[in-house]
């Protein structure tokens, strides 16, 4: 479901399974099913982000880019899902060196079956036209839809172990919070514990 605003989503929690089927595509413009995607990997980090044109998505894409080396020596994959059409994914991929998988949810699949995607209003769309920024020609859609920034973990088995959405897209979960929800800060400090006993 698409919401009428930010604050009125509801995302999916820890315990529920990853939506089915989700269609999206990658930067090349092929269809993939997210299943798919997710069939036979480990824990994977699915981050929803509103667009490259916003500066607070585009820091948190260099952070995880940051990140993603310590999330892979524990055998974590991060996948983006952006409300861009794929030739823009495509073109900031390769321009900011982006190391992990982005696909395309410019029809609003994901979103919608994620629980975090909102129509902007009018108002808003306006206001972003005033500064240069026109929704439908990055997405290639008129629908005008956002997600709220979002972070959920997935295991083996594609159940959710852990969720986080927020409406304020100015927050964004941090570097120590992602590597706990991903279970890495966890299972070290676990570790340490065990030597030190």
């Amino acid at each position: 479901m698409i919401y009428s605003s930010a604050e009125e989503i509801e995302p999916l929690e820890a315990g529920d399974t990853v939506p089915h089927p989700v269609f999206l595509r990658d930067k090349e413009g092929s269809p993939v099913i997210l299943r798919s995607v997710l069939e036979g990997k480990g824990r994977t980090v699915l981050v929803f982000y509103r667009g490259g044109w916003c500066p607070y998505c585009n820091n948190q894409l260099a952070g995880l880019a940051v990140v993603q080396e310590e999330l892979e020596r524990h055998g974590v994959e991060v996948i983006a899902f952006s409300p861009d059409r794929p030739q823009k994914i495509a073109g900031y991929m390769e321009e900011r060196e982006l190391p992990y998988t982005i696909l395309s949810d410019s029809a609003g699949t994901a979103m919608a079956a994620f629980g975090v995607g909102f129509t902007v209003d009018g108002e808003t769309v306006e206001q972003l036209r005033g500064y240069g920024l026109d929704l439908a020609e990055w997405s290639g859609h008129e629908r005008n839809i956002l997600p709220v920034p979002a972070v959920f973990v997935v295991n083996e088995e594609q159940e959710i172990v852990f969720a986080h959405a927020e409406p304020d897209y100015t927050k964004r979960l941090g570097r120590e919070e992602l590597l706990r929800a991903a279970g890495i800060g966890q299972a070290e400090e676990e570790q340490e514990q065990t030597e030190t006993e």
